[in-house]
């Protein structure tokens, strides 16, 4: 149950990667939101895999390449901020057009299963997580099991989040406003890392 709650408080903590799920189900429909979502979950249940097998041989070696992981997934908030502010662009010259936006054509399973793996706070989280489920007796399948079951859940209440905002706002005009503003504050958590490395 400590896995499943971790799993839930790991997604639930808003950060870039629940507002990209958010801006998917807001974009392109539930289908892409759950998509997205089932991406981190995924991430977040290999960290566990590595947390509960090899996770304290490798706590040390994480610990000494932090910052190494802190830029690299600032790069990677940085280029996924950059892609969602041209696309949020794009959408807003079709919006003052009167044109209706196309919903991005892109995989946001794998782009979000890759994002997820290369974000700083997933990583810091795990590598705290890792050298606590030492000790812990269960075994190590189901204890990442739990962990990706909670991420699942924590995930889906932004993408059927953004879904529900999706259809509740029907001016497109909005909609493209938000997805700029969404793009920005991803822009502004990768600026950050990179003053953090």
């Amino acid at each position: 149950m400590n896995d499943f709650l971790f799993g839930l408080t790991i997604a639930l903590s808003v950060g870039p990667v629940a507002l990209m799920i958010a801006h998917y189900g807001m974009r392109a429909g539930t289908a892409t939101g759950v998509r997205a979502a089932l991406g981190v979950a995924a991430a977040d249940g290999c960290y566990a895999v590595v947390a509960f097998t090899i996770g304290a041989l490798l706590a040390g070696t994480l610990a000494s390449y932090l910052s190494v992981f802190r830029m690299v997934g600032a790069f990677v908030l940085l280029a996924m901020g950059a892609r969602m502010l041209w696309q949020a662009l794009h959408d807003r010259r079709r919006a003052l057009d009167g044109s209706v936006p196309t919903p991005p054509a892109d995989r946001p399973f794998m782009s979000m299963f890759f994002v997820t793996l290369a974000n700083p706070l997933t990583i810091l989280l795990f590598y705290g997580y890792a050298t606590a489920a030492v000790g812990a007796h269960r075994h190590w399948l189901l204890g990442a099991a739990y962990v990706f079951a909670g991420s699942l859940a924590g995930q889906l209440v932004f993408a059927f989040g953004g879904s529900a905002i999706g259809r509740f706002v029907k001016s497109q005009r909005w909609l493209a406003a938000s997805h700029v503003v969404a793009a920005l504050v991803v822009l502004g958590y990768g600026v950050a890392g990179l003053m953090r490395a």
